[in-house]
């Protein structure tokens, strides 16, 4: 199955799940039928893959243009944006998955609430993303475990890829140039390397050890 589909689905069925936690934790247990189990799980999976798409966006080449940007104005403008498409979605979806209305009142007292919850939510997810994509998945995982409290032995094989003639390069056409060349090699090699289950272990220089 292609990566990018199985995530997708991952996605879809946590969504669903999480809809239906959420019924069950905040509604009415009068209103606790499997019509509406189905409507919130369906709320769900289009709130999840509506923010899951606007990630793939900010992920993708085609957003290149906020890389440049500091990092806390990058993950805000981030953050607002899957705020909007989010909050956005789940408005359009309630009066198709429930017939009804949009009441004047919810929109000034409970849609506000959405946004702001979903702005946050979306803010800790992209600090998780570039966290992850610093230190990579295994080793973030195994810091919050503590494993690497203790000493431990693993078996692993190492990759060293670099940009071949980059001192060269650096005099032709600056240093300044070169950085941002360096800074789109290791933004766009990660992708490969987490779809083939690697890991980057160190960038040094030009060089990036993968492991």
């Amino acid at each position: 199955m292609n990566r990018s589909v199985f995530q997708a689905l991952v996605i879809a069925v946590f969504g669903m799940l999480f809809g239906m936690t959420l019924r069950y934790l905040v509604d009415n247990p009068l209103e606790a039928t499997v019509a509406n189990y189905l409507r919130s799980g369906l709320h769900g999976i289009g709130v999840a893959l509506a923010g899951w798409a606007t990630h793939l966006y900010f992920a993708s080449r085609r957003s290149e243009w906020i890389s440049r940007w500091p990092l806390l104005m990058d993950l805000g403008l981030r953050s607002a944006t899957m705020a909007v498409v989010v909050a956005s979605v789940l408005l359009g979806l309630e009066p198709l998955l429930y017939w009804h209305r949009i009441e004047a009142a919810w929109l000034v007292d409970t849609f506000p609430k959405i946004f702001v919850a979903a702005f946050f939510g979306a803010l800790l997810v992209g600090l998780a993303f570039e966290l992850t994509r610093l230190v990579g998945n295994r080793v973030l995982l195994n810091v919050a475990l503590g494993r690497y409290r203790r000493p431990v032995r693993e078996e692993r094989v190492l990759m060293f890829l670099d940009l071949a003639g980059s001192t060269s390069l650096a005099e032709a056409i600056g240093e300044l140039r070169v950085q941002g060349l360096l800074t789109r090699f290791f933004y766009d090699i990660d992708a490969a390397i987490v779809a083939h289950g690697g890991e980057v272990h160190a960038y040094v220089g030009d060089e990036v050890i993968v492991t």
